[in-house]
């Protein structure tokens, strides 16, 4: 009777161990897809900053309010893009940490640094954006004051 007990109880381990790395692949699987869109998004968004911020240099037809709401729309975007993105990758570790057990820490260090490299991957593909808030942030307030600056840190180049 003790032995069947015994049996499971492994068997059991080595079940819940089984599922507990389907989820931690899976999460892992889940940032990979969810950086790569990041990433394309992030070039879109820089697409997107780069024409409205030549429509603005050029002096275009817009009206200033139509300008402010653009520029505000466009900030508010960004960040609430790069905030989802790091409040979810930081869910996934948190979530790979609470799987030990039944992973052993070697096993859980493996998947947390698929993570971290991941993360780190889509961070610097993200990191052009802070530039482009900040010239929004810039050009709005120059807007505000009613008068565009000849200057404010952009070229259509870049």
């Amino acid at each position: 009777m003790m032995n069947l007990q015994l049996g499971y109880a492994l068997n059991q381990s080595k079940d819940q161990e089984k599922k507990a790395l389907e989820l931690a692949f899976d999460l892992i699987s889940q940032s990979k897809r969810k950086g790569l869109n990041m990433r394309d998004w992030a070039g879109q968004t820089n697409l997107s900053s780069q024409k409205l911020l030549e429509k603005i240099q050029e002096k275009s037809q817009i009206s200033l309010p139509v300008q402010l709401w653009e520029i505000s729309n466009l900030e508010k975007k960004i960040l609430v893009g790069l905030r989802d993105y790091m409040s979810d990758i930081s869910d996934k570790l948190i979530r790979i940490k609470s799987l030990n057990p039944p992973l052993k820490s070697d096993q859980i260090k493996l998947f947390l640094e698929a993570l971290v490299a991941e993360r780190d991957l889509t961070v610097t593909a993200l990191a052009p954006l802070t530039q482009t808030v900040a010239s929004l942030n810039e050009i709005k307030l120059s807007l505000s004051n009613n008068a565009l600056p000849t200057s404010f840190g952009y070229s259509p180049s870049a």
